[in-house]
């Protein structure tokens, strides 16, 4: 069973909100090497960054400045540099419990601004590098965390259908990040 309010309470600290010149969305902290963190977003959160990438993490009062440091277009995944040790969350994946169809969700992020937004459903279908949940997500969650019932991460929400009302969601595999990383960085 989802715990909504541990999860988001424990995923809290590592979720972050991502504005460029050209638009917002969300992140979350995905790997740091001890001096460094990596923020996982979608390519499309910060495509129109400029050249040099200008890309401002913020959560709770605090401001980072970050770069863009690794995506894949095609895939829409990024990886955002910030020079401070910020939180991570965990990957759900490879741990012996991958999601499946009817599996309790959370999906946790920055609708038009609004941090640490959570909304709640269950996985809709299990497709090639997608994940479809009926858990609601707007514009500016984008980039954000698609949460199990053990507050790890199986996927980045990227586009939700529904014109304000409910609709399908669809998150990327989280494992597409990995292939941004050295598979040292990546275990």
């Amino acid at each position: 069973m989802l715990d909504a309010g541990k999860v988001a309470q424990e995923a809290g600290p590592a979720v972050f909100t991502i504005y460029t010149p050209y638009g917002q969305g969300t992140g979350f902290g995905f790997f740091s090497d001890g001096s460094s963190t990596w923020i996982a977003t979608n390519f499309h959160v910060i495509q129109h960054a400029g050249t040099p990438a200008t890309v401002v993490v913020k959560q709770g009062g605090k401001e980072w400045s970050g770069s863009r440091s690794r995506w894949d277009a095609a895939a829409d995944i990024a990886l955002v540099r910030v020079d401070s040790v910020l939180p991570v969350l965990e990957s759900g994946f490879g741990r012996g419990h991958d999601p499946k169809i009817g599996d309790p969700v959370l999906a946790f992020g920055s609708p038009l601004g609004f941090q640490a937004t959570a909304t709640v459903g269950i996985i809709s279908a299990v497709r090639s590098q997608w994940i479809q949940t009926d858990a609601q997500i707007n514009p500016g969650s984008s980039g954000g965390p698609l949460l199990n019932v053990r507050g790890e991460v199986i996927g980045i929400t990227s586009v939700g259908f529904g014109a304000g009302r409910s609709g399908p969601g669809f998150a990327i595999d989280v494992r597409e990040l990995c292939t941004l990383l050295d598979p040292a960085e990546c275990e």
